[in-house]
């Protein structure tokens, strides 16, 4: 074989598609998504195409005209740095995308198009906040937590926020999917009356006791999720 022919296999491995017309390159721990549109959901880490780099992947870069973060894509892997190319045309942000990445302690910003996101998206990462482009007409924020616009729903709260005891905003009616997921450090909470319902695993793997759940009288709770 050429000299040089097993470096040049490794870095012509390093780069490839991730979707109709979404492009990756890897290159010094920089994951960089290119192209256009959205990228592929996937089933789980193993199956996403940069699963035998994931331990080199420090840094991820989205480019402006990604529309769709698949499903897991991230999960997994040591970023410690994330971000959005300016003028982002990003609408969505799959389940699992930052799924335990521990080493992520960053706050991000959601783009004004941003339209869907979840609490499952963020699942046990260690963002420490995020942030919204004003102009966003879906999502808000308040001290790094996560909202729908008018607030009437926490989306998510990243566990550097839920230390000790939460109070939640008094227009909430809402307490999303994943909310509080893995917030380990969250003792008590208070669910105001006019909350009508709790999401799948919003304060799974939490702190919180019998004592420190209260729910105020004449309470409007009608679902509790699993």
């Amino acid at each position: 074989q050429p000299p040089g022919f097993l470096s040049l296999m490794t870095a012509s491995a390093a780069s490839g598609t991730c979707g109709t017309s979404a492009t990756w390159s890897l290159e010094s721990g920089v994951l960089t998504i290119s192209g256009s549109g959205a990228m592929a959901d996937y089933e789980n880490l193993q199956k996403t195409p940069w699963y035998n780099n994931r331990n080199s992947i420090t840094s991820v870069v989205v480019g402006k005209n990604i529309t769709h973060i698949g499903d897991n894509a991230f999960s997994l892997t040591n970023l410690s740095s994330f971000t959005f190319e300016e003028g982002s045309q990003l609408q969505s942000i799959g389940d699992g995308v930052f799924n335990n990445c521990t080493k992520l302690s960053a706050t991000i910003t959601l783009p004004s198009t941003v339209s869907s996101v979840s609490g499952g998206s963020f699942m046990n990462c260690s963002i420490t906040g995020v942030q919204v482009d004003a102009a966003n007409p879906y999502y808000s924020s308040s001290d790094g937590v996560l909202y729908n616009k008018n607030q009437t729903e926490i989306v998510w709260c990243p566990k550097s926020k839920a230390k000790g005891t939460f109070a939640l905003p008094d227009t909430v009616t809402r307490i999303g999917d994943y909310g509080f997921y893995y917030a380990a450090n969250l003792t008590g909470i208070t669910i105001p009356a006019k909350v009508t319902s709790i999401g799948n695993y919003a304060f799974y793997n939490t702190s919180l006791t019998q004592a420190g759940f209260k729910i105020e009288e004449n309470s409007k709770l009608e679902s509790v999720g699993d």
